[in-house]
């Protein structure tokens, strides 16, 4: 497996296919396995899935975790393997991630990508669901690592993977990475972002597709809905998370404003 050091931390990533770099941003505690079934986007894309310090196989940074240090450690992993600029997937809370990554490297970003993304956490339901899990991790980690791996997978052998995955991962970073995602907001500054955005969302979650209506504030966006579908759009509607991926990726070009987009079943 890869690495490279950063600061005070060695990061493991997923290197895979060749293309257009694709990097794939995991949300706190579960790790780059996560992205488990877009490993076959690699026939098409360079996919670069890192653990983010504190998760998985990369060990704890010694400086604290922000959202802006995550977003630094992506701009350590493109300068890594040479890539110039990338596609950049953020899946729930990791969509925070890749959000300030375009904030802070428009020249580094060719499109955005958030799957259950959110600016900022709005709703009573979601900001409750961060509450409970935050709670949760303090009290059974354990517990809820296995809540979240059968949430995820129905896949046995893949949530037992998952599982050990997530074992690994450093309590207080994971923790933290909860905080510091509750509290992120960059909301005024969406129109800064200036790259085509892909927002995909599961219809049955409303309270977080509800944040959807910030975007209207970037240049160039597509909204998805996936029918009959919840949050978990990368494990358990993989076919059509990975369909319109690649169709954003190959069309990101076209000018099709949020006004204009025609949304996709």
């Amino acid at each position: 497996m890869p690495e490279f050091k950063y600061d005070s931390c060695t990061i493991h990533y997923d290197d895979i296919g060749k293309g257009i770099p694709l990097v794939l941003i995991h949300p706190p505690g579960m790790g780059r396995l996560v992205f488990t079934y877009q490993h076959p986007l690699g026939n098409q894309y360079r996919l670069l899935i890192p653990d983010l310090s504190g998760h998985g196989d990369s060990s704890i940074a010694s400086e604290p975790v922000t959202i802006k240090r995550y977003a630094e450690e992506i701009k350590a992993l493109l300068d890594h393997t040479g890539s110039q600029k990338a596609v950049i997937c953020g899946y729930s809370a990791g969509g925070g991630v890749v959000q300030e990554f375009a904030l802070a490297y428009p020249e580094r970003t060719r499109a955005l990508v958030l799957s259950g993304g959110y600016p900022k956490v709005e709703t009573q339901l979601l900001k409750l669901e961060y509450r409970i899990g935050m709670k949760w991790l303090e009290t059974k980690p354990d517990s809820l690592i296995r809540v979240l791996a059968r949430s995820h997978f129905l896949d046995t052998n893949v949530q037992q993977l998952i599982t050990g995955h997530m074992g690994k991962a450093d309590l207080k970073s994971w923790y933290d990475f909860y905080d510091e995602s509750y509290r992120y907001d960059c909301s005024a500054r969406l129109g800064d972002i200036d790259c085509p955005v892909l927002l995909m969302y599961g219809v049955r979650v409303f309270w977080i597709h509800h944040h959807s209506y910030h975007y209207r504030k970037c240049v160039d966006v597509r909204l998805t809905h996936i029918e009959k579908a919840t949050h978990q759009l990368p494990t358990k509607h993989w076919h059509s998370f990975n369909h319109y991926v690649d169709f954003f990726i190959q069309e990101n070009l076209t000018k099709q404003t949020y006004h204009q987009a025609k949304t996709m079943r």
